[in-house]
Order: C-alpha cells, then sequence, then structure tokens
C-alpha cells in the first residue's frame, strides 16, 4: 500500500488530467504486485479510480470499496478480493 502511494505522492496534476488514470493505476499496482496476490494493491487502486469521478463519496469507506471493486474487478470480484475485504468488513 505505501509503494502504491508513493508512486504518487509528488505528483500534483488533477486526477481528470491523466489520460488514462485506470489503465496507469492498473500498471503501477501491477508493478507493486507483479503476482496480483495483494488484494489490498488492487482494491486501492480501483478505489483510486473510482474516487477521481465520485470524491463527493470519499467518507463512505465501505459503499467506495465496494464500487470501486464492481467497477474495476467484476462483480463478482475475484476470490481472495472478496476475502480481503469481509476481512476489511466490507459485504460485496
Amino acid at each position: 500500500m505505501r509503494a502504491l502511494e508513493e508512486s504518487y505522492e509528488d505528483d500534483d496534476r488533477p486526477a481528470t488530467a491523466a489520460e488514462d488514470l485506470g489503465g496507469e493505476l492498473k500498471s503501477v499496482a501491477g508493478g507493486i504486485d507483479p503476482e496480483g496476490d495483494s488484494p489490498a494493491v488492487s482494491v486501492a487502486a480501483a478505489a483510486a479510480f473510482w474516487l477521481s469521478t465520485n470524491f463527493d463519496q470519499a467518507h463512505e469507506r465501505e459503499h467506495v470499496m465496494v464500487e470501486a471493486t464492481r467497477l474495476c474487478l467484476g462483480d463478482p470480484p475475484p476470490p481472495a478480493v472478496e476475502e480481503w475485504l469481509a476481512d476489511q468488513g466490507v459485504r460485496v
């Protein structure tokens, strides 16, 4: 998670300025977790993308994770993601 944050800590562009924010976040997440076995990284990248157009809902933690997961990772999400979300108290 920290590596994902560090990838963007000096990037002061507005989210809407990125040409393909979803693709960029997916690429960065893939570089951090090439095996794709860290659901936390996948959900964080999905949440960042979803929040880029739904920032007004940022205070609704569970809603953000559910909607971001559905949009970027599928409905239902991969089993490892679903299990990780359940561990966080989030039902998909």
